[in-house]
């Protein structure tokens, strides 16, 4: 009769993985019982404490699932000048470079805020418009029409 022989493979021990990995045999078991690690109860009796085997192939595919991930790439600092796309340098957290606002709406934000800094909040802006005007042109480069501004914004005060 023809015995079919199975070429044995080197199972690993709880304790040999333990070693390997330098790690508890009770952290072992823990994988073991929780199914990350795939292992062969090898005890006669299933009334018996477990006597667990681990194949290598097993325990390779155990370390390629817990393998860590490539680090992202470092952050930049915040005061990191980059180009706007237009060639104009800025700061990422500049507050001018906010996309799609009008040059007229951020020139009015400009007035109610220097109004509120001197007259506290709720004070009228539309008397501080033409010095917005002025310090938004020599801060950003663009001179806006106050008169635009007023039309746009007529009854607030």
């Amino acid at each position: 009769m023809a015995q079919s022989y199975v070429s044995p493979t080197p199972y690993l021990t709880t304790r040999q993985v333990a070693e390997q990995l330098a790690v508890d045999i009770g952290r072992v078991c823990d994988w073991i019982n929780q199914g990350e690690l795939r292992s062969v109860n090898v005890v006669r009796r299933v009334s018996m404490r477990a006597r667990w085997r681990i194949s290598p192939e097993a325990l390779e595919e155990f370390l390629r699932r817990r393998q860590s991930y490539e680090p992202p790439p470092p952050r930049q600092p915040r005061n990191y000048s980059v180009n706007d796309g237009r060639g104009k340098v800025v700061r990422p957290d500049d507050g001018r470079l906010v996309k799609n606002v009008p040059h007229d709406v951020r020139v009015k934000r400009l007035a109610s805020t220097i109004a509120s800094r001197r007259g506290g909040w709720g004070a009228p802006w539309k008397p501080l418009l033409d010095e917005a005007v002025e310090k938004y042109a020599q801060k950003n480069g663009v001179r806006v029409d106050p008169t635009v501004i007023l039309e746009k914004y007529p009854d607030e005060e």
